[in-house]
């Protein structure tokens, strides 16, 4: 969720904390379960500028009902919620909240509506909030304004050096100088090579400072509209209530507009290639070795598993290959690269089904030459081929179904 299974290309926030009261009874039967509400858009990348991102820590920087410049601070130093968050996904944004306490959820429903649909990140008054979240020019050596060090004094014909600043934009650089999530990146784009899905949402570094103002208040018109937004809640009769209640107060002004639902669909990439496709990317890493100690090389090898929509029965079918092949020590496809020593580790995580189109992923780090890295292929492939002609036991797939 963000985010991370491939999960969120970002996240905000924090992923809760104990709640008031509620101890458990027999069966794990809580009698003051938690009230969950969230909302969610389906947000569409149209560059690698992170502009769903920038959105997503945008909107909890006030809203047109509560004006603080960080209502989202507040309500995790003075709530008494459970779960507080915001992601951002290659093809979504979300924004759940949870509490105990009915009033404090609530108000956390009312907080997070009015950010979403009236935040001042996209008006005249919020222009600013664009600059901190997203990037901005800062004098290096200046302080946090961007004034310099010394006060802002400068000498005549003085030349001053500029840098990038900004929470995104230095979040992403670290996202960048991790090599697995680079080579994850790296996977997706050449996966869905005519698919939005190839764009980062999260952001990358190099194209961040690209983003106008105009684009980022035209993405929220386009896609923060109610008929492209999704809402989920759970709690008691009255708490649903409330929530469809307050949700449509907001959401009812904005009328009904089908062109924002229509353009927000990504549509399902195809398969373009007829043999396999190869990328080599150089990785910053300590001592020049990965950081293990080991090889400096990794391997990932990265499959398209559907170009339509999966029917129920092929993707728990999806689901049960994937624990089969790696949810266990004694996994064959797990076992062959562990007990290979050909890598540090294994990478990828196999099955990755959180977007239209699934994908699954296997690889090692720590691989010790690039004759090694063509040895692991070839283990890979090689350990799959095996599996085709003999298949697994009758006990290996009872044991993974129970």
């Amino acid at each position: 969720p963000d985010g991370t299974r491939r999960g969120p290309s970002s996240g905000t926030g924090t992923s809760g904390r104990g709640g008031e009261g509620g101890g458990g009874s027999g069966g794990g039967y809580d009698p003051k379960p938690d009230k969950v509400f969230g909302v969610s858009f389906r947000t569409r990348p149209e560059s690698s500028t992170g502009v769903p991102h920038v959105l997503e820590h945008s909107v909890l920087c006030g809203s047109r009902k509560y004006p603080s410049r960080d209502p989202f601070a507040h309500l995790l130093k003075g709530s008494l919620q459970t779960f507080l968050n915001a992601m951002t996904y290659p093809d979504r944004t979300v924004y759940p909240v949870a509490s105990r306490n009915r009033a404090d959820f609530r108000n956390l429903m009312d907080v997070y509506l009015d950010a979403v649909f009236h935040p001042r990140a996209v008006e005249e008054e919020g222009w600013w909030v664009l600059r901190q979240e997203g990037w901005r020019y800062d004098v290096v050596g200046g302080d946090d304004d961007g004034d310099e060090a010394d006060g802002g004094v400068s000498l005549p014909g003085e030349r001053k050096d500029f840098e990038y600043k900004g929470v995104v934009y230095s979040e992403m650089k670290g996202a960048y100088s991790d090599p697995e999530g680079l080579m994850d990146r790296v996977a997706q784009g050449l996966l869905f090579p005519d698919s939005p899905y190839r764009y980062d949402s999260g952001g990358d570094p190099a194209v961040i400072p690209t983003l106008t103002r105009e684009e980022f208040v035209g993405f929220h018109r386009r896609y923060y509209h109610p008929t492209n937004a999704r809402l989920f809640v759970a709690g008691d009769e009255s708490d649903v209530y409330d929530a469809l209640s307050r949700a449509s107060a907001y959401m009812t002004p904005f009328g009904y507009n089908p062109q924002s639902r229509k353009e927000s669909v990504i549509p399902y990439q195809q398969r373009t290639f007829k043999k396999p496709v190869y990328e080599r990317r150089p990785y910053s890493a300590p001592g020049g070795d990965g950081g293990g100690g080991g090889g400096g090389h990794m391997l990932q090898v990265t499959w398209l598993l559907n170009t339509q929509p999966l029917d129920g029965v092929t993707e728990l079918a999806w689901i049960v290959l994937d624990h089969l092949l790696l949810g266990r020590p004694s996994s064959p496809l797990r076992k062959a690269l562990e007990d290979s020593g050909l890598g540090e580790e294994t990478i990828g995580g196999g099955l990755d089904d959180e977007l239209s189109q699934s994908t699954f992923a296997i690889g090692m780090r720590g691989v010790g030459s690039r004759r090694d890295v063509s040895r692991l292929e070839d283990l890979i492939m090689d350990t799959l081929a095996g599996l085709d002609s003999g298949g697994f036991t009758d006990d290996e797939i009872e044991s993974t179904m129970n």
